[in-house]
């Protein structure tokens, strides 16, 4: 008897799964008369959508599941706006489906530790803003997916699976990026706005500006061992004096079409254009006066900058070709060095029997060449022209 009382005493703290689907006359998320079960979902149950469910309105921002399938599904999936749906472990989007929110609809998608939430379906887009959460979550996407609205990464995320995610609003990444052996490409296809919001978060998927509006640089952006490609649309990186792009890692460039603001280089971080690439306003590579860092800029295309700065304890090797073109100013040594001690600054070709090309097109009163710092006989060795207004 007493084993008995024991057993009931314990069965309310259990807790159970179930699947639940919605009824064909559908209704809303938090109605219990919208599912089979005649109840809501709770956070460890599935959700799924047969051919003769009905309409579904998530209604609140409450509602959550475990899991959310719609293949089957062929009415209309709303979520109102202000309203939001938390979905667990992974989603499976079907085409079948009308997805239906606004501006302020969202969709939050935990994740945690090394178990893969998967991103499923047959290629559809949805009308909301997603948030990827968690706990160092790891993504995995199986098709690729359309995002009409926002997407924010709130944790340090990897997103693998050799897909495609559209971002048609902003892309907001506060919390940094895991890489992933087989990365989804990222593609901003609408007007928004490009940020990494918290301090030393960088983007380390493959990353394009492909869209028909208007993408603005909202704050320093890092890209991290990956490729950046434009390929067309109006994009403003200019925000902030302080804001800059950085590539990092040995990133792949093709920034044809479009300008930058400022690009910083911190001490060894290699960078391969596959196309031309201009910055409007300061291109700066930040060297520590006492040690020597050899940064490679290979590809061979010309660059266009309005200051060029190369401090000291930098050794840039470039592709041989390479044409600089600096219209503004020239600081050749660098802040790092102004005491004149430390490091050389070297500026050379990688083949040391073909040229690279330094076109200063500024006022010789905005060129600094710092001789103490900057080794002259390896410019002289590499053939480099410098000119200069009346010289």
């Amino acid at each position: 008897m007493k084993k008995f009382i024991w057993l009931l005493l314990l069965i309310p703290s259990l807790s159970w799964s179930a699947v639940c689907t919605p009824v064909s006359a559908g209704g809303n998320w938090t109605a219990t008369g919208t599912w089979t079960a005649s109840a809501t979902p709770g956070p460890l149950d599935s959700v799924t959508f047969l051919s003769n469910s009905g309409n579904v309105t998530v209604n609140a921002t409450g509602c959550q599941c475990a899991y959310l399938d719609t293949t089957s599904g062929t009415h209309n999936f709303n979520i109102t706006a202000g309203s939001a749906l938390t979905v667990a472990s992974g989603v499976t989007f079907g085409t079948g489906i009308t997805y239906l929110g606004s501006s302020t609809s969202n969709l939050y998608i935990p994740g945690t530790g090394s178990a893969t939430t998967t991103i499923s379906g047959g290629g559809v887009t949805i009308p909301w803003n997603v948030t990827f959460v968690g706990t160092s979550p790891n993504y995995g996407f199986l098709a690729n997916l359309g995002i009409s609205g926002n997407v924010t990464l709130s944790a340090t995320v990897s997103i693998g699976g050799n897909k495609n995610l559209y971002c048609a609003g902003n892309f907001y990444n506060n919390a940094g990026m895991v890489y992933s052996s087989s990365p989804v490409t990222i593609s901003m296809t609408g007007s928004g706005i490009l940020a990494c919001l918290n301090y030393g978060t960088s983007i380390r998927n493959p990353f394009f500006i492909n869209t028909s509006g208007s993408v603005t640089f909202g704050s320093t952006v890092t890209f991290d061992a990956t490729t950046f490609n434009y390929t067309t649309g109006t994009v403003n990186a200019y925000t902030n004096t302080s804001n800059f792009v950085q590539f990092t890692n040995a990133v792949t460039v093709n920034a044809a079409g479009m300008t930058f603001y400022n690009y910083v280089n911190y001490y060894d971080n290699n960078m391969t254009l596959s196309s031309g690439m201009a910055v409007s306003n300061i291109w700066l590579y930040r060297g520590d006066p006492f040690f020597s860092y050899v940064i490679l800029l290979l590809g061979g295309y010309p660059v266009t900058v309005g200051t060029w700065q190369q401090n000291s304890g930098i050794v840039l090797s470039c592709t041989a070709g390479t044409t600089i073109v600096v219209n503004n100013a020239l600081n050749m040594g660098g802040i790092e060095s102004a005491t004149g001690t430390g490091s050389f600054c070297t500026l050379e070709s990688i083949t040391g029997s073909s040229p690279i090309y330094l076109n200063y097109k500024g006022s010789p009163v905005s060129c600094f060449v710092n001789q103490t710092s900057l080794l002259m006989s390896r410019l002289l060795a590499i053939q480099s022209l410098i000119t200069a207004p009346g010289h």
